[in-house]
C-alpha cells in the first residue's frame, strides 16, 4: 500500500489576497500504488507539489528519475525549524510569492504565484536556483500558478491566472507551454492543484465548473463537468486533488461534497456523509493527503480534520487540538504524510500540527526560529523529502524546514571574533588572535538537541567547550554536526594566530673592537674602533625570537652565526635589520666600525712664486692668504706632502709632489685649493690660499652688451689676464670691472690677434676656457665674430667659468653665419662682438622667479642665473636664444645644501612658466654641481620636488614613475593617482616627450587637420613637430586621442635619440638582425623597424617579455615613463 502527502495554498483573487476560505488554496497529491500495479513505475504529485508516497513502510520516490520506485519511509524525527532565504542573485522575494512545491527526488521546486521565477532548492544545503526562461509568447503575470505536478520527468505548473499550463524539464529547466483549452479558451476558469494518474495531469477547478485532464505526452486537453446530481459547487468549489491509484478525488472548498472521479470515464461520485458533529462550511478544506487507505482533508476553515476511507467512503472527524492551540479560520494550507503521521502546514495557524494517522492524536510545534515571526498567510503547501517537512513560503520571508537539523544555533570562541558574525546558514568563518594566544576554546551549540557534534574529529557535548591548540598562522577548526537522521553539516573556522612582533636582538658581538655603549636590546646605535691591520670583522647577531629573520648590510644572517664584514679605512657602517615573524614589525641596529687610517694627508711645505703666505706655513694650518702686484698675472704653487705616498691636486689638477703648478690670476681674490689624499685613499685634507692681485691705476670704458637704456659702465681695465686653451694658461685677456643696473660686472675681452694665432696652433676639438675668479654679479666673455668663425671651423668649444656656474658651447651652435645674415653680410666678422654671459638676475627678477616657483608649488634650492649669448654690431643686438643640440651648463651647489635634495634643473620662462630640463648632479674636487643640458637660453635654477604616487607603491615601475614625477615630466590623474597600467593617447605621449626633453613649448598652427589651437595639447604637438619628433599620418591628421602603440612610441623615442645625440653612438646593425630574436619581431611595421631596432640597441626597451616586443599593443603610462627615463639616462642627460 502506498502513502501520499498533500500540501495546500493561500491565493490572491483579482490581485487581492483572498481572506475567505472560498479564496484559499488546497493541495493535491499524486499517489502511485506500486502494490496495485495499476501504474507501475509512475506516480503523481499534489498541488504545488505534494508528492505521492507508498505504503506505511515505504514512500514512493518523488524524483521520478528512472521512476526509481519505493524508498524506505522515515518518520519525521527532530523538532527543529530551519529557515532558508539565500535567494538566487537577481531574485527578490516579495509577498504572495509561492503556492506549493514538488520534490523530484533530488530537489524541491517552489511553484511561483507572484514570484517571477520557479525556484529549485537543494534540500541538503538550501542552495537555490531560479528559472525564468518562460516559453515564447508567454508572459508571466501576477497570480500565475497554484501548485504543481511531477510526472517523473517534468514539473507541471498548474495555472491559476496563467493562460497556459507550463511544463518544466526537471533536468534542463527548459519550459514548454500548452494552451489547447477545451472549447478554445481557458475562460475565467482557475485551478489550484492537480494530480497525475500515470498518463494525464488532472487540474482541480478552483473557479469555474470544468475539471480539466491534460495528456502528459501531447498536452491535449479534455474537460469534464458531469457533476453528481444535487451537487452544489459554490464560488470556489475545489482546492486540490489526489490520485489513490484508482480514482481522482477532488478536495472540497466551497463545494458541498467530496468528489471521486473515474479517470477512465470521467464518471463522478459525490460523498456528503460528513462525520457526526461536523458541519461542512464554505472554504472548508485546503488540500489533503493519502495514507494508502484514507484521504485526510486538511482543514482551512473547517473545525475538524476529516478522514475518508477510500474503499467504504466512511468519514471520521478529529478535533482534539493540542493544548494552547485555538482552531481559527484560514488555519492550514496543505500537509504531508511521513508514513506514520499527517502534518498540517500552517497558513495562519501559529503551530505546525502532527496528527497520528492511527489514533488521530495531535501535537503542536511552534518553536520557530528566534528571528522569524509567524504571521498570517505564511505558508502555502508542504513538501516531504523522505526526512523532513518543508513549508512553502507565501507571505513568510523564508522557506521553512521542520525535522532533524544538522545546524548549529551558536558558535563561540574564547578569543578572537568570528567573521562574519555567526549565522546557522553560514558555514565558513575566520578569526584572528594575538601571538600570545596559544590555544582557543571552541563551543558549538546544536540547533537540534538530538544532534551530535565533533570538533576536529573529537566528540563534544552540545554547548561545551573543546580546547584546540594553535600554531602561528592559519589553524583550521572543523565542526561537524550530525542530525538524528544522519545528515551532516560542516562548519569551519580558520583561526589565524598572529606571528610574533618581537624584532629585538638579544645579543650583538664583534670579533674585534668593543661596542660602545655596551649592548642592550633597547639601544640601536653603536660604535667600535679597530686598528688599521683589521681588514674584516665578524658580526654575530642573536635574535630574541628564534623565528625572526635578520640581515646585515642587506645579506641574510642566521641567529647566532658570524657574518664576516670587510672593512675599509675609516668609518664602516654595519646596518642590522631584524624582521619579526609577522613580517611587518622590524627594528634596525647600526654599528659604525672605524678602521684606523694609515699614511698622512698633511703637507710638509707650501710655497708661492710671488707673494708671502700669511700666516707662515704650518702643517696644521689649512687657510692662507697672499698679495701680489697687478703685474703678476699668474703664480706657481709648489706643495710638498709629508708622506711621499700621498697624492695631490691643485684646483682639481693632479700635481707631482714638490713640483710647481701655474695658475692664472685675475684682479682681486683668486682661490687656490690644494687637496691631499693619504695612501689609504680615504683620508683627505684641503689647504686653501687666497691670492689677491691688486688693480692697475688706469681707467677706461667698456661695452658690456647693455642696451641704450642701461646705466653707465665706467670701470678699471686690467690687461693680460689668463685664459686657458686645452688647460694651458695664456695671458691674452683684458678684464673690465663695471656696474650695470646696480650689479657688478666683470668682462674679459680676448686679444683677437693673439687668440687667432693660438687657435691656429690648438688643432681641432680644442676648448677655450675663460675663468672668472671674482664674485661679480655678472660675468661676460667677449670675442669677435672672426674668432668665433675660426673656432667653429676647427670644432672648438667655448667655456666660461665662474664661482657660481659654468657654460660650455660648441662654437657651431653660436652660428656666426646666421648672425652675420641678420646684421648684414657686408659687415666684417671682426666688427661683430659676441658676448657669452652668466648673470644673477636683478632683485626685481629674483622676486619674479620666486613668485613663479611659489605658484608652481616647488622649492628653489639655488638662486636663479641667466645664461645669455648675444652678438652686437653698432646699435644692433642679436640674441642667440635656441640651439639645435643640447648645451651644457653647470650650477654650483652651495656647501650648505644636501645634494640629495637636488631633483632637477628648471627654466623660468618670461611668462612665469617653469619647466624642467634634463639634469644630473656630479661631484668635482669635493664640490657638487648640477649639470643641466638644454636647447635654449633663459633663466635657470635648481629645485627640490618629491612626488610619490599612492598607486605605484608595489608597482614594478615605482622608481621611474616617482622619479619622473618629481622631475615634473609626468603627472598623475588626480588625487595622488598615476594609473600606471592605463594606456596613453598620442597627445599625452607627445606632451610627456616634450616635457622630458625640456623643450620650450611653441604656439603656432600645428599643420594637423585634427589639432586645433584651442586644444590643451596643441603647443606640445607643434613643438614636437618643429623638432621633427612627429610627422602624423598621410591624411594630414595626428589622431591625438588615439591610444599610442608601442611601435609608434618607439618611433618618436628614436627621433628623440637623434636630438640627444644618442643615436650617433649606437653600433651599426641591420634592423632585421636586431628584431630577429623576438618571436613577434616580424610583426613590427616596416615603417617602424629601424626605430624599434634603435630603441632595442640603445637599451631603452627590452620587450614586454623575453621574446615579445608587442609592437601593436597600446603602451602603458608606466612603460612610457620608463622609456623616457632610459632615453635621458642613456643620453647621459640625467
Amino acid at each position: 500500500m502506498a502513502v501520499s502527502v498533500i500540501e495546500g495554498f493561500s491565493m490572491r483573487k483579482g490581485g487581492r489576497t483572498l481572506t475567505r476560505i472560498s479564496r484559499k488554496l488546497t493541495v493535491m497529491v499524486l499517489i502511485i500504488l506500486f502494490t496495485t500495479g495499476i501504474i507501475p513505475g509512475k506516480f503523481g504529485a499534489d498541488i504545488g507539489g505534494i508528492s505521492a508516497v507508498a505504503a506505511a513502510t515505504n514512500i514512493t520516490s518523488q524524483d521520478g528519475i528512472g521512476y526509481s520506485g519505493p524508498i524506505a519511509a522515515n518518520e519525521v524525527v527532530g523538532t527543529t525549524f530551519t529557515g532558508y532565504q539565500a535567494w538566487p542573485s537577481g531574485f527578490s522575494k516579495g509577498s504572495s510569492a509561492f503556492v506549493g512545491g514538488v520534490y523530484d527526488g533530488t530537489s524541491i521546486w517552489m511553484i511561483p504565484y507572484n514570484a517571477n521565477e520557479i525556484l529549485k532548492v537543494n534540500p541538503s544545503t538550501g542552495e537555490m536556483t531560479g528559472y525564468s526562461n518562460w516559453p515564447a509568447g508567454f508572459t508571466k503575470g501576477s497570480n500565475a500558478f497554484a501548485g504543481g505536478v511531477y510526472d517523473g520527468t517534468n514539473i507541471w505548473l498548474i495555472p491559476y491566472s496563467a493562460d497556459q499550463i507550463i511544463k518544466v524539464n526537471a533536468t534542463t529547466g527548459v519550459m514548454t507551454g500548452y494552451s489547447s483549452w477545451p472549447g478554445g479558451s481557458r475562460g475565467s476558469d482557475q485551478f489550484i492543484g492537480g494530480a497525475f494518474d500515470g498518463t494525464n495531469i488532472w487540474l482541480a477547478p478552483y473557479s469555474g465548473s470544468r475539471l480539466i485532464k491534460v495528456d502528459a505526452t501531447t498536452g491535449g486537453m479534455t474537460s469534464y463537468n458531469s457533476w453528481p446530481s444535487g451537487t452544489v459547487l459554490g464560488s470556489y468549489p475545489f482546492i486540490g486533488s489526489i490520485f489513490d491509484g484508482t480514482s481522482i478525488w477532488l478536495i472540497p472548498s466551497s463545494a458541498d461534497r467530496l468528489i471521486k472521479v473515474d479517470p477512465s470515464t470521467g464518471e463522478m461520485t459525490g460523498y456528503t456523509n460528513w462525520p457526526s458533529g461536523f458541519t461542512k462550511s464554505t472554504d472548508a478544506f485546503w488540500g489533503g493527503v493519502f495514507d494508502g487507505t484514507n484521504i485526510w482533508l486538511i482543514p482551512n476553515n473547517a473545525t475538524h480534520v476529516v478522514k475518508i476511507n477510500t474503499t467504504t467512503g466512511v468519514m471520521t472527524g478529529y478535533n482534539g487540538w493540542p493544548s494552547g492551540f485555538t482552531k481559527g479560520s484560514s488555519s492550514f494550507a496543505g500537509g504531508v504524510y511521513d508514513g506514520t503521521n499527517i502534518w498540517l502546514v500552517p497558513q495562519s495557524a501559529n503551530m505546525l500540527i502532527k496528527v497520528n494517522a492511527v489514533t488521530g492524536e495531535m501535537i503542536g510545534f511552534n518553536n520557530w526560529p528566534s528571528d522569524f515571526t509567524k504571521g498570517n498567510n505564511a505558508f502555502m503547501g508542504g513538501v516531504y523529502d523522505g526526512k523532513n517537512v518543508w513549508m512553502i513560503p507565501f507571505m513568510a520571508d523564508r522557506l521553512m524546514k521542520f525535522g532533524d537539523s544538522s545546524d548549529l544555533s551558536g558558535l563561540t570562541l574564547s578569543s578572537g571574533t568570528l567573521s562574519p558574525a555567526f549565522s546557522a546558514a553560514t558555514t565558513s568563518y575566520t578569526a584572528n588572535v594575538g601571538n600570545e594566544v596559544t590555544s582557543i576554546d571552541v563551543t558549538p551549540t546544536t540547533a537540534d538537541a538530538d544532534a551530535t557534534v565533533t570538533v576536529n574529529g573529537l566528540a563534544v557535548t552540545n554547548g561545551q567547550a573543546q580546547v584546540t591548540a594553535l600554531n602561528v598562522g592559519d589553524n583550521t577548526v572543523t565542526i561537524v554536526v550530525t542530525s538524528i537522521n544522519g545528515n551532516t553539516k560542516t562548519y569551519t573556522v580558520t583561526v589565524t594566530q598572529a606571528a610574533s612582533t618581537n624584532a629585538d636582538l638579544s645579543g650583538l658581538t664583534l670579533s674585534a673592537g668593543t661596542l660602545s655603549p655596551a649592548f642592550n636590546a633597547a639601544t640601536t646605535s653603536y660604535s667600535a674602533s679597530v686598528g688599521n691591520e683589521v681588514e674584516s670583522v665578524d658580526v654575530t647577531l642573536t635574535a630574541a625570537d628564534a623565528d625572526a629573520t635578520m640581515t646585515a648590510n642587506g645579506s641574510g644572517i642566521a641567529s647566532g652565526q658570524a657574518q664576516a664584514m670587510a672593512l675599509n679605512v675609516g668609518d664602516n657602517r654595519v646596518t642590522v635589520q631584524v624582521t619579526a615573524k609577522d613580517g611587518t614589525a622590524n627594528k634596525s641596529y647600526a654599528v659604525t666600525v672605524t678602521r684606523a687610517t694609515y699614511g698622512s694627508a698633511d703637507l710638509s711645505g707650501l710655497t708661492l712664486s710671488a707673494g708671502t703666505l700669511s700666516p707662515a706655513f704650518s702643517m696644521a694650518t689649512t687657510s692662507y692668504a697672499a698679495n701680489v702686484g697687478n703685474e703678476v698675472t699668474s703664480i706657481d704653487v709648489t706643495p710638498n706632502t709629508a708622506d711621499a705616498d700621498a697624492t695631490m691636486t691643485v684646483n682639481g689638477s693632479a700635481v707631482v709632489n714638490g713640483q710647481a703648478y701655474a695658475t692664472a690670476l685675475n684682479v682681486g681674490d683668486n682661490r687656490v685649493t690644494v687637496q691631499v689624499t693619504a695612501k689609504d685613499g680615504i683620508t683627505k685634507k684641503s689647504y686653501t690660499v687666497t691670492v689677491t692681485r691688486t688693480r692697475a691705476n688706469n681707467t677706461g670704458n667698456g661695452n658690456n652688451g647693455v642696451d641704450s637704456n642701461s646705466s653707465g659702465t665706467q670701470g678699471i681695465i686690467d690687461t693680460y689676464t689668463g685664459i686657458l686653451i686645452n688647460g694651458k694658461v695664456v695671458n691674452i685677456g683684458t678684464i673690465t670691472a663695471s656696474l650695470r643696473n646696480g650689479q657688478t660686472v666683470t668682462t674679459i675681452t680676448t686679444d683677437p690677434n693673439k687668440l687667432v694665432e693660438l687657435l691656429k696652433l690648438g688643432g681641432e676639438h680644442s676648448v677655450v676656457t675663460i675663468p672668472f675668479n671674482n664674485h661679480s654679479d655678472v660675468v661676460i666673455a667677449e670675442l669677435n665674430g672672426f674668432m668665433i668663425k675660426l673656432m667653429e671651423d676647427n670644432h672648438f668649444d667655448l667655456e666660461i667659468k665662474s664661482e657660481k656656474a659654468s657654460y660650455r658651447i660648441p662654437a657651431q651652435q653660436i652660428n656666426i653665419d646666421a648672425i652675420s645674415r641678420q646684421v648684414g653680410t657686408s659687415v666684417a666678422l671682426k666688427d661683430i662682438t659676441v658676448q657669452v654671459e652668466i648673470a644673477s638676475p636683478t632683485a626685481e627678477n629674483v622676486k619674479f622667479v620666486e613668485d613663479a616657483a611659489r605658484n608652481s608649488n616647488i622649492t628653489l634650492i639655488v638662486p636663479p642665473l641667466d645664461f645669455t649669448v648675444r652678438a652686437i654690431y653698432g646699435n644692433q643686438q642679436v640674441e642667440v636664444a635656441e640651439f639645435n643640440a643640447f648645451i651644457e651648463r653647470s650650477i654650483a651647489i652651495p656647501d650648505n645644501i644636501d645634494p640629495n635634495r637636488i631633483t632637477t634643473g628648471v627654466v623660468i620662462d618670461a611668462n612665469g612658466t617653469i619647466r624642467q630640463v634634463p639634469t644630473k648632479v656630479v661631484q668635482q674636487d669635493g664640490k657638487y654641481f648640477a649639470i643641466i643640458n638644454s636647447l635654449s637660453n633663459s633663466t635657470y635654477s635648481v629645485i627640490w620636488s618629491n612626488v610619490e604616487f599612492s598607486d605605484v607603491t608595489h608597482h614594478w615601475g615605482k622608481q621611474a614613475i616617482n622619479d619622473m614625477g618629481s622631475r615634473l615630466v609626468v603627472q598623475g590623474t588626480g588625487e595622488g593617482i598615476f594609473g600606471p597600467d592605463k594606456p596613453i593617447t598620442r597627445a599625452e605621449f607627445a606632451a610627456i616627450v616634450v616635457r622630458g626633453l625640456g623643450l620650450k613649448p611653441k604656439s603656432d598652427v600645428t599643420g594637423f587637420v585634427d589639432v586645433k589651437a584651442s586644444d590643451w595639447y596643441s603647443d606640445a604637438v607643434w613643438t614636437a613637430k618643429q623638432y621633427q619628433l612627429i610627422s602624423g599620418f598621410e591624411d594630414g591628421s595626428f589622431r591625438p586621442m588615439e591610444m599610442i602603440t608601442r611601435e609608434q612610441a618607439m618611433m618618436i623615442i628614436s627621433k628623440a635619440m637623434t636630438l640627444t645625440g644618442l643615436k650617433d653612438r649606437l653600433p651599426v646593425q641591420d634592423a632585421i638582425v636586431t628584431l630577429r630574436p623576438f618571436a613577434d619581431g616580424g610583426q613590427v611595421a616596416s615603417w617602424a623597424q629601424s626605430d624599434v631596432a634603435a630603441c632595442i640597441l640603445a637599451g631603452i626597451i627590452t620587450g614586454r617579455s623575453d621574446d615579445a616586443i608587442a609592437a601593436k599593443v597600446s603602451v602603458t603610462r608606466a612603460e612610457v615613463t620608463i622609456m623616457l627615463q632610459q632615453l635621458l639616462k642613456k643620453s647621459d642627460l640625467i
